[in-house]
Order: C-alpha cells, then structure tokens, then sequence
C-alpha cells in the first residue's frame, strides 16, 4: 500500500475516525467494490463494507503509470483495466461531489494541467519563468535564441517512465540538441523554459492553510541541481521560513485553485525573486514530512475527522 496512505491511516485511527480504503492494486484487503441497483441500492467497498454515510473523502492516487509487460496482450489489459476502473471513479465523483474532499477531482484535474498553472500564477502576481509550450521546432529554436545563455530547460506536460521504470526529469537543452532532434520533438508539445540561476529552490506544502516550508539545496555541480528528484534520498533539505508576503500570496493563490492540499515548487533567484516553477496537487511529503519532522499527515488526518465533527454538531 502507498505508505502515505499508512501515514494519514494512522493518524485517522489516532484520532478515532472510522474509514474505508479503496485501493485497487489490494484487491484481498481493500480494491473490492460492488454499486448495486438489484432491490435496494447499495454501495460496498473493501471486504463487502456497506457505504452509507459519507463526511469526506482523500482522493489519494498513485500515478497512473502503465509499464509494458513481455506480452503485448497484458499491457492492453492493463490499459483497460485502468479504463473500467476510471469509468468507476467518475461515479463515484459524482456521488459524492457534495462531499468535503482533499483534494476536489475537478480542481486536481485542472490543476494538473501546467499551462493553466502559469497562466493562474502569473495572473496572481508570481514571476514565472518565460515559457514555450510546443511541438515545432523553429519556434521552440528561435525562443532559446532570445534567452540568456541560449539554453533552456525540457520538462514533459504529463509524467513519463519508460519501460525500464525510469522517470523523466527536468533536462537542459540548448539549439544544436534542438537541430538535432527535429523529428522527436515535433512528435508532441513539450515545455521549454529559460534556465533560471538561483540560489536554492523551495518545497512549500500545503495542507488547508498551514504551510510547510523547505530550502532544497542540491550541490551545484549534481544532476540534482538541474532537478533535485533525481537526488531525492541526498541530504539537501532544511526547514525554511517563508516571508510573510510571500505565505499569503501562496494561500491566495491555492485557494484560487480551488485545493486544500498542494505541493508547490520555487526557485528563489539570484536577486531574491521567488520564481513559480509548479504545483503538483498529488505531490509527496513523505519523505520531507520523517526527515524534517514536520506534521502533514497528521494535518491531512485533521481535516478529514473535523469535517466529521462540524457536521454532527451542526
């Protein structure tokens, strides 16, 4: 099971708050589900547990990675199986679209979008860097020429794992490697940013309205420091203070997202600008959350559990 899922159960159980997983790689322990309609309609999850009242939900996914087996036949499988279970989901949203959510489907869906988040962002007043979204490589060529140094960042618009289960991660590119890849660029968009110097970058997480701040500081000479996942397990993070402005312009901005959790990506450059890079509304904390010390789960488990409480004191 995703050990964020563990966390975030724990403090649920903690806090004596019943709850119900639907997890469909377990099917034995909680990927079971039946939406009756024969008589009386019903709603079972899990180990045939009937679902009756519902307070607030966590939309927590795992990523939908599909990784080709040896038999083609298996991967289409896989594929449909997704499809099926995608068809259930929707249901279920709308189900429950009245129901307190962390985070709301329709708000996660958006937001995964990365246009949309720079075009939000910068409307809310952040620097972001400047940005080609494209799939034709004379203008994705001519935009690397009006940036200094005359290189840019490649990052993908969706998560990419090869079949070998290696991630994609942010890449610099400059013109010739643009020259020479004509064919497999114009294969689909890609995000091409200028290259930012910067000091450190900033991991800010959010959860409601607290706010969970870390300096990621990767050594300079590192494939980390082009894009620190790639060196997630070195010791580069230390709790960080935000300014104050700064703070609020970050929950005005998640509020205008319309999300209760978010994992918020900055990089503060070399004349102290915060710069948006992105938000990933299903990013991990885990990792910050043991090496830190720092309560997210348990804050994540909190409003799920007074959402409860508001409503049987209303």
């Amino acid at each position: 099971m995703d050990p964020h899922v563990t966390s975030v159960t724990s403090h649920l159980e903690k806090l004596g708050a019943e709850f119900i997983i639907l997890d469909r790689f377990d099917f034995e322990k909680s990927g079971s589900i039946a939406i009756s309609f024969a008589q009386n309609a019903a709603l079972h999850l899990g180990a045939g547990r009937h679902l009756t009242e519902v307070s607030s939900i966590w939309w927590r996914q795992k990523p939908p990675f599909i990784v080709p087996s040896e038999k083609i036949s298996e991967y289409y499988d896989t594929i449909f199986a997704t499809q099926e279970w995608n068809h259930i989901q929707r249901y279920l949203e709308y189900k429950y679209r009245n129901v307190y959510s962390i985070n709301n489907p329709s708000a996660t869906l958006m937001v995964h979008n990365k246009i949309y988040q720079l075009e939000i962002a910068s409307e809310a007043g952040f620097i972001i860097p400047k940005s080609i979204f494209s799939n034709n490589p004379k203008q994705i060529d001519a935009f690397v020429l009006s940036i200094e140094p005359e290189k840019a960042i490649f990052k993908t618009l969706t998560a990419y794992m090869n079949p070998t289960g290696l991630l994609t991660y942010t890449t610099i590119v400059d013109r010739s490697m643009i020259n020479n890849k004509k064919g497999s660029i114009a294969l689909a968009p890609g995000i091409y940013q200028e290259y930012s110097k910067k000091k450190f970058e900033v991991r800010v997480t959010v959860v409601g309205i607290e706010v969970f701040a870390v300096k990621i500081n990767p050594p300079v000479d590192s494939d980390a420091s082009i894009d620190w996942r790639s060196g997630i397990t070195e010791d580069i993070y230390e709790k960080y203070e935000l300014p104050t402005n700064v703070k609020s312009q970050i929950l005005e901005l998640h509020a205008r997202f319309g999300l209760v959790y978010g994992a918020y990506d900055f990089i503060l450059d070399e004349n102290d600008n915060f710069i948006f890079l992105e938000v990933n509304p299903s990013g991990q904390w885990l990792w910050l959350e043991r090496r830190l010390n720092m309560p997210i789960s348990y804050n994540i488990a909190n409003l799920l559990v007074e959402t409860r409480e508001k409503e049987i004191h209303s």
